[in-house]
């Protein structure tokens, strides 16, 4: 009785193991690298999740998740710097805008005048 109960196992075993197993699903890359950016974060793992979010936003522009991985990727950023250089303020110009100039002249375009 017990051998033919462990070939009927074994005969089983071997069936499921030889049906065909279905495949995993995979992310696709834009879902991987806003997975591994984000909870990189989570974990405090900052320099990891800003090289991460800096290739999403560069290769998925137009990805809807672009806002909260810029947001995210400045936060990265900011968390990863030194104190020292997190207590300078910087500012720092976006490509689709001109740097803002420095210049003597106020609001109206006129010359500002010093108060003495």
């Amino acid at each position: 009785m017990t051998r033919r109960l462990l070939s009927i196992s074994a005969l089983a075993s071997i069936l499921l193991a030889g049906l065909p197993a279905s495949p995993a699903l995979a992310l696709d890359e834009a879902d991987r690298l806003w997975l591994v950016g984000d909870r990189a974060f989570a974990d405090g793992l900052y320099p990891v999740s800003r090289r991460v979010l800096e290739r999403f936003v560069v290769e998925y522009p137009n990805d809807t998740r672009i806002a909260p991985a810029m947001l995210l990727l400045g936060r990265s950023g900011w968390r990863s710097a030194s104190p020292r250089r997190r207590s300078t303020p910087s500012v720092g110009c976006v490509r689709s805008r001109p740097c803002p100039r420095s210049s003597s002249k106020g609001a109206s375009g006129k010359p500002s005048r010093s108060i003495g």
